[in-house]
């Protein structure tokens, strides 16, 4: 239990990085509105402190000095104007009502986090978190080399280095530094719609000003998406910082676009805003910092175009600003790596084609009433476009923006390899601020075009539309599960497995990810974490063709789900020697079945449906009916098999499958744990789509580049047997004698699956423990 200082420290401090020391800055330059100040405000300070603690970590420095050098210019500058007291300008009154309006949207948003999550993060955070806990121990910047060793990543997946120092600074000035990332992603949240309101008061400068906010904040808030931020404090937490330095760096760039249309020169001020934005975005955002370089686009070439109108001769100190922006952008994707990247992101062949969600798909993901007020928000600027070219550049700009970023979520299929879905959730902040100047232009005409009467009746009608639509989103947002397999918050049971596992001897642990998300946040405990990921592993065999490095990773990750696949017998022990593998966990209800009848693994931990397994002495007598030369063949990487007997058996997204009718429950036999069979026809389903193209199908012929072996082991002696293929051959089959079979007769199909048939034309009850299908050996 905290101290009453300790919990207030904590709450405050994420609250702190975000107003030093930009409110300073923010104080004696800003002119703008009260709400875009505020945004300029922690964008200052949010783009500084990544900077600065990202250079602190490469110096060897300790990240805190950044904040105390941050707190002590922000009192040296505004103790001056608070000394003559703050309510004596009108001023300063705004300024503590904004205040006050940011901290109790934080406190709305914090207490459930508090109190549902316990305080708790989710899992989005935690590498960020692991790599803060490096810089807070070493006091340098992490070494992202260890990644494969560590994590079987690879180190470019986790080169954002702003970010982790960043992370790390909360997590060194807070007492509780686990809740203290938490209630920093609830006030990033904030921020961004705090930057979101901004924007909407720069582009319609004529709409009324307090409604316009509130609209843009109420519709960005109850977004489906967006919401999950603050719902679940930590996820995404790369992609939400990436969020407020790329829409933050689009104000910026709209607020210049606007001065110099207005009065034909940009401040300096926010020229240097700018490229801290586009600085720090680059080392805390790849994904964030790739989309801006589309997003800016519309800026650049209106200015572009308004040079080239007024043959206008750029000034030295802009020619200084942009030679930066370029010097940044070279020099920091360089250290990223992004010139060896930006080959793969635009390709023919991408591998993220079939994650491209349908148009119709849209309402479905974003939440129908939102994306209808924001599409309607867009039609209407849409129309009014060739107008804003002419006299309203950030309007057209941030119009021509919002248009290339939902593209962008079509991107797989304009040759761009970028996670589709991913960049369409970007888009809730620029159809929340469309969405909201659609409803005040709705308004507008009702006022003007309809009777007292009606217009009482249609206003009322458009707040209730409001209403309905945004709470049937929260309520959606809302509902959630701890003992979901798809949440990651961490819990009180994993703190104490961590512990648990902290205190163990060396040695890695696999985790089951596929079943728990929130099994990963293992990876405190100080030991190397790999994860099972199931069909999810389709896409890292996709991305095993950019390298080496990858290609070894991706076999590794199918030794992982070998590990599953086989876990009742011994074989899975070699598997787990061969990549010092000295714990697994297996979920109650899923994945701890198998383990469960593997006699060489005992419970060392558990906690709430999470068990920690461990290696103990113990003869696996089912092991032992397999040849070494078939052992040998069951563990070669290009091999899938399926140990029967547990829950996943008939799991279509794992690598092989029983299906049909008449398939018993797991039980034992002799001493090995099986499935019965009697259907005259039981069809074997081998998933190779999602997991084994890359090895089994090189030239994409839709079928194995060699001949295929299969191996069934039957517990007794049935007899009359068959295997019927693709072509509708009868084979013979032989319980632990490999049948060979050649390309033609195991085509792949659509689905990504080969089909073959176990034929019983007598009816015969069939215990089968094990089933498997290889590559040949001898092709």
């Amino acid at each position: 239990m905290m101290s009453p200082l300790s919990t207030i420290m904590t709450v405050v401090i994420p609250l702190t990085l975000f107003f030093l020391p930009g409110a300073a800055i923010v104080w004696r330059h800003a002119k703008q509105p009260l709400v875009v100040a505020a945004a300029l405000g922690g964008l200052w300070s949010t783009g500084l402190l990544l900077l600065g603690t990202l250079l602190a970590s490469w110096l060897g420095i300790p990240v805190v000095v950044i904040w105390l050098l941050a707190f002590a210019a922000t009192i040296i500058v505004l103790r001056p104007l608070v000394s003559r007291g703050l309510s004596r300008h009108a001023k300063h009154q705004q300024w503590l009502v904004m205040a006050a309006v940011a901290l109790l949207l934080f406190a709305v948003f914090s207490i459930p986090f508090l109190l549902f999550h316990d305080g708790l993060p989710t899992g989005d955070s935690q590498k960020s978190i692991l790599w803060g806990l490096s810089i807070i121990e070493n006091n340098t910047a992490p070494d992202y080399g260890l990644s494969p060793a560590l994590l079987n990543r690879d180190p470019v997946d986790f080169f954002t280095p702003a970010l982790h120092s960043y992370t790390a600074l909360a997590m060194r000035l807070a007492p509780d530094p686990l809740t203290a990332v938490g209630l920093l992603a609830v006030a990033m949240a904030v921020g961004v719609v705090v930057v979101a309101a901004a924007i909407a008061r720069t582009i319609f400068p004529v709409l009324p000003r307090l409604p316009l906010v509130m609209l843009t904040a109420l519709l960005l808030l109850t977004q489906l998406r967006f919401l999950r931020y603050i719902r679940e404090p930590g996820y995404h937490w790369q992609n939400l910082v990436g969020e407020f330095l790329l829409f933050g760096a689009l104000l910026v760039c709209l607020l210049l676009l606007d001065a110099w249309q207005r009065d034909g020169h940009v401040g300096r001020v926010h020229g240097g805003l700018l490229l801290v934005l586009l600085a720090a975005l680059l080392f805390s955002h790849q994904f964030s910092a790739f989309l801006a370089a589309f997003v800016l686009l519309p800026v650049v070439l209106l200015a572009v175009r308004e040079l080239w109108r007024k043959q206008a001769r750029i000034s030295r100190r802009v020619a200084i600003s942009m030679f930066a922006v370029v010097i940044v952008g070279v020099v920091g994707g360089s250290m990223l790596g992004l010139h060896r990247k930006v080959a793969h992101f635009f390709t023919l062949d991408p591998h993220l084609l079939p994650l491209t969600p349908d148009l119709i798909a849209y309402p479905r993901l974003m939440g129908i009433a939102w994306l209808a007020l924001g599409l309607g928000g867009l039609l209407y600027l849409l129309r009014r476009l060739r107008v804003d070219l002419k006299d309203r550049y950030a309007r057209a700009a941030f119009t021509l923006s919002t248009v290339i970023l939902l593209a962008l979520s079509q991107g797989p299929r304009l040759g761009i390899d970028i996670p589709p879905v991913r960049a369409l959730f970007y888009s809730a902040v620029p159809l929340s601020i469309m969405g909201a100047a659609f409803l005040l232009t709705l308004d507008r005409l009702i006022r003007s075009g309809a009777s007292v009467g009606r217009q009482r009746w249609l206003r009322t009608l458009l707040i209730v539309l409001v209403v309905v639509g945004t709470s049937a989103t929260s309520a959606r947002a809302w509902q959630l599960s701890h003992t979901v397999r798809t949440n990651s918050t961490l819990t009180q049971e994993q703190m104490t497995l961590i512990d648990d596992l902290s205190k163990a001897p060396s040695g890695a642990v696999l985790v089951d990810d596929y079943n728990r998300r929130s099994s990963s946040w293992l990876v405190l405990s100080g030991h190397p974490m790999y994860t099972r990921i199931a069909s999810d592993l389709a896409r890292q065999m996709e991305e095993a063709r950019q390298s080496a490095l990858r290609y070894n990773l991706y076999l590794n990750q199918l030794d992982y789900e070998k590990i599953f696949s086989l876990g009742g017998l011994d074989l899975a022990l070699d598997l787990m020697a061969k990549h010092g593998i000295t714990y697994v966990t297996g979920i109650d209800g899923s994945s701890g079945a198998q383990f469960a009848n593997n006699p060489g693994l005992a419970v060392a931990y558990e906690r709430g449906d999470i068990a920690l397994l461990a290696h103990r002495q113990a003869e696996d007598t089912c092991s032992n009916r397999l040849s070494p030369q078939q052992k040998t063949w069951l563990l070669r990487t290009s091999t899938i098999a399926n140990d029967i007997g547990d829950t996943e058996d008939t799991f279509l997204h794992l690598p092989v499958s029983l299906q049909g009718a008449l398939v018993s429950a797991p039980h034992a036999v002799a001493g090995c744990s099986v499935r019965s069979l009697s259907a005259a026809q039981t069809p074997l389903k081998f998933n190779i789509g999602d997991y084994l193209t890359a090895l089994w199908d090189r030239e994409g012929t839709d079928k194995p580049d060699t001949a295929v072996e299969l191996l069934v082991d039957i517990v007794g002696s049935p007899t009359g047997l068959f295997v019927r293929d693709a072509l509708g051959t009868l084979h013979p089959l032989v319980s632990r004698e490999l049948l060979r079979l050649e390309p033609r007769q195991v085509p792949i199909d659509d689905r990504g699956f080969i089909t073959l048939t176990l034929v019983n034309p007598n009816g015969t009850v069939v215990d089968i423990n094990l089933i498997a299908l290889g590559l040949a050996r001898i092709p």
